[in-house]
């Protein structure tokens, strides 16, 4: 799928917070009033992606909840600004120790030496995570 030539430059500045997620929505919606015809219709489209919400998925709190009771679990995102009011909208706000929002602090989280696992599927997480488990 093409990007649009806005998308990689805006999508950067929100998640690292150099525009807020308003700013950010309020301008793609500026860059798609050509492909939408109205200011209004190119408002539409942001509000209504901003509408949607995701569903947890209970087999991949499963074995987060399981780790938490025996290490922290910390949530490090490159989320835009809207990251803590989403998570407490879909019940999640109490589910990590400590939420991290942006890039910049991933990076230093891994020159820190901790460990951070980009998974694309729950059996990844259960085989990175079960180590833990067997500790306790």
């Amino acid at each position: 799928m093409e990007t649009l030539p806005f998308e990689d430059e805006l999508l950067r500045a929100a998640v690292t917070g150099r525009l807020s997620d308003e700013e950010w929505r309020s301008r793609i919606a500026d860059d798609l009033k050509p492909v939408c015809g109205s200011a209004e219709r190119a408002r539409d489209l942001p509000a209504a992606w901003t509408a949607l919400t995701g569903r947890v998925d209970p087999h991949v709190m499963g074995p987060l909840t399981e780790v938490r009771r025996t290490v922290p679990v910390v949530l490090l995102s490159n989320a835009t600004t809207q990251l803590e009011s989403y998570l407490a909208e879909i019940g999640l706000s109490e589910s990590f120790d400590t939420v991290v929002n942006t890039v910049g602090h991933v990076v230093a989280a891994r020159e820190a030496g901790l460990t951070g696992l980009h998974y694309r599927h729950v059996g990844q997480l259960r085989d990175a995570v079960a180590p833990l488990l067997r500790r306790g």
